[in-house]
């Protein structure tokens, strides 16, 4: 029986074949175009349509990485004329790239129409100290978009990112408080904390770029209500609108909007969405007072124009009101105003607390001593769930990218062997799991 099993196993990881990936086929052709983001993209190889030529890029979207650049990418390729590039250049950050020159990076470009723009995106420009003066030397009219995301959670998504790299390919990881800390301090210098300081880059930028020639797209609004967020980038980039509500469709089992365009649904790749390991509390702390004052200079810089230059109807909401997603709450609080798409919250019954605001502007609730012991333990063991669930999570992630890879494999025993693996982590973490919540019951 159990040879039989095996045998099953064995065939089923032979005939394995994950859904292939969203192309597009050219209309009168019958060979698709790999890795087609969607409009406008061609492999080199194919016999481009008549009357559509490559162009050097109308727009860039130039960061930040971990911000949302390919969902950004993905959903405005859903407009009719935008001819967006399917992969990550690197022309202006890269010197071996750069060294190539224009013409080779305009070869990089997808065939569009006369009335298409053409989008390229490249996280890594907007941290990059020598893209800004090369993109301005190529042109200087370009129009750029940057999407930002709450910055401390960005590290975290940044580390999650490099831990997932470097275990898929067999690579030692660390834990995130060991990237985070060094000799009992905030590594300041850790990579993914370097791309979280906005307002450095963006004085970089300003060197050589007017403001109204940035857009800055709000990526936490982004993946929560798409449809606003990209009709701001419609009208920045003089389109014509054409994105509407039934584009997006909200994925409950990936837990974020997904497209939907010219009868095709398709999501981003697997590896968005990925859960975060859980972060020490007072580690995380120390970053977001770190990152609170880089917050602030980076409000300063994309503030309103004081000569009324920008369009408020066009200027993403964290260029209003707030500043940076996470920063809502202190910003209302300094104003006396509720920002948009800012719920005022309503008061209701609750014990004796004291209302204070957390590093990011984030108001929290410290009780007091007049809460009963009930109520102590109930909020300790909520916390220590929470937790547990955060492990829980970061596990499955694991289990996932583990069993995922031994069946692209199509290896039998690396599928044992792994999932030998994936238990013992799972009995590892039960009891972790009833420890902490059995702590927060002491």
């Amino acid at each position: 029986m159990a040879n039989l099993l095996s045998y099953v196993l064995f065939l089923a990881l032979r005939t394995y074949a994950a859904p292939p990936e969203y192309i597009q086929v050219w209309p009168g052709s019958s060979t698709p175009a790999p890795g087609d983001l969607g409009n406008g993209t061609i492999g080199p190889s194919l016999v481009p349509p008549p009357g559509t030529s490559k162009h050097a890029p109308h727009s860039i979207i130039i960061g930040v990485r971990k911000g949302g650049t390919r969902a950004l990418l993905e959903m405005l390729d859903i407009h009719p004329d935008v001819a967006a590039a399917a992969t990550e250049l690197h022309f202006f950050d890269w010197d071996e790239n750069y060294a190539k020159g224009f013409e080779w990076y305009r070869d990089q470009m997808p065939y569009s129409y006369p009335n298409q723009i053409t989008v390229e995106k490249t996280p890594g420009y907007f941290t990059s100290p020598v893209a800004p003066a090369r993109i301005h030397a190529m042109n200087s009219s370009i129009r750029l978009l940057l999407i930002l995301r709450d910055p401390t959670e960005r590290v975290i998504s940044d580390y999650t990112q490099v831990y997932f790299n470097r275990l898929e390919n067999h690579k030692p990881v660390q834990a995130i408080e060991n990237m985070l800390v060094k000799n009992g301090a905030l590594n300041t210098r850790y990579k993914a904390i370097q791309r979280s300081l906005y307002d450095v880059h963006m004085r970089n930028w300003l060197q050589h770029f007017p403001l109204e020639q940035i857009h800055i797209v709000d990526g936490d609004t982004l993946i929560h209500d798409p449809l606003p967020e990209l009709q701001r980038v419609e009208r920045f980039l003089h389109l014509p609108p054409r994105i509407v509500a039934s584009n997006f469709y909200f994925n409950q089992t990936k837990g974020f909007y997904c497209i939907r365009s010219d009868g095709h649904e398709r999501c981003l790749h697997e590896s968005k969405g990925r859960p975060h390991p859980p972060v020490n509390s007072t580690v995380l702390r120390q970053l977001r007072s770190y990152l609170r004052q880089h917050n602030r200079n980076f409000y300063r810089l994309i503030g309103p124009a004081e000569s009324g230059a920008f369009d408020l109807s066009v200027v993403p909401p964290c260029r209003r009101l707030r500043s940076l997603p996470g920063e809502r709450a202190r910003n209302t609080e300094q104003s006396g105003r509720i920002a948009p798409g800012v719920r005022r919250s309503r008061p209701q019954p609750q014990t004796p607390s004291v209302t204070y605001t957390s590093a990011l502007g984030q108001r929290q609730e410290r009780p007091t001593e007049t809460q009963t012991q009930t109520d102590i333990q109930t909020r300790a063991f909520r916390a220590a769930y929470m937790d547990a669930k955060s492990i829980l999570s970061v596990h499955l992630g694991f289990t996932q990218l583990i069993v995922s890879q031994a069946v692209k494999k199509r290896s039998t025993t690396d599928f044992g062997l792994q999932g030998v693996a994936v238990t013992l982590s799972l009995a590892h973490l039960l009891p972790l799991t009833s420890a902490l919540i059995g702590r927060s019951l002491l």
